[in-house]
């Protein structure tokens, strides 16, 4: 009519001379509904699903969506998203001593800044690479956590089976030739560098030998020793560790 636009609600009227030369007037009743709009703004690690379409990215990025709001127009969802990278998690393991139970840890992850161990036996580290001693020979399953500058974190979790090498030493013998337990013999699965010291109640060596198969028969110079107590010193190697051990044995006739 007027070739006016309107942006507001409202009750506008124009007025005109008709053709009988009278007054004219337009009124018009204006209901104005307005467009809407939302963003969001998200960062996340990897991947993101964003709801209002059930899309699923990958990359950072802006990202729209348009629908019909209450009113019947159109609304425009923007998302404002940052995706960062997680790290990988990965670790390896070693028990370098059969003798004991320790363990060195190696963390390989990538692109990580920290680190967080459970050991299995309610022990804990941060240590990038740490080591840790265990009680007792069994499984366990140890847990690395990483996390990167960016929040994004990463976990991997493996079962470990320690075994402990055991070294059996007898408390005592019988020399008397019946074919049981003739000789001091020690026993164990994973002995190196074996060295044997047996001494009398005088501190006089009555035995020593290098070798594992070689075992005290209870003669010293080709005669029979006395019954008694004997002391006897070990050394061994066991991996890397060098292990000496004293104790006592009792000969019996």
């Amino acid at each position: 009519v007027n070739n006016q636009t309107y942006t507001q609600s409202g009750i506008y009227t124009d007025t005109s001379i008709n053709t009988n030369g009278c007054l004219h007037t337009d009124s018009l009743y204006l209901t104005i509904n307005n467009s809407s709009s939302s963003f969001l703004t998200v960062i996340e690690c990897d991947s993101y699903t964003w709801l209002v379409n059930n899309q699923t990215y990958t990359q950072s990025g802006i990202y729209t969506d348009t629908s019909i709001n209450t009113n019947g127009c159109l609304h425009t969802d923007s998302l404002y998203l940052t995706i960062n990278s997680s790290p990988k998690a990965i670790f390896s393991f070693e028990q370098f001593n059969m003798c004991e139970l320790f363990v060195r840890f190696t963390n390989t992850s990538e692109n990580f800044n920290t680190s967080f161990w459970r050991f299995g036996d309610n022990e804990y580290s941060n240590y990038r690479n740490p080591s840790h001693s265990y009680n007792k020979a069994s499984e366990y399953l140890v847990s690395l956590v990483v996390m990167n500058n960016s929040g994004c974190k990463d976990s991997v979790k493996t079962n470990i089976n320690l075994n402990k090498s055991t070294v059996f030493i007898p408390n005592s013998f019988t020399p008397d030739n019946d074919g049981l337990n003739d000789k001091f013999i020690i026993y164990s699965d994973i002995i190196q560098n074996y060295e044997l010291w047996i001494y009398n109640r005088w501190n006089e060596r009555v035995f020593y030998s290098n070798d594992v198969q070689k075992n005290w028969d209870g003669l010293y110079k080709e005669k029979e020793c006395n019954e008694g107590t004997y002391t006897w010193k070990l050394k061994y190697s066991c991996g890397e560790a060098i292990k000496i051990r004293v104790g006592s044995v009792k000969l019996i006739r």
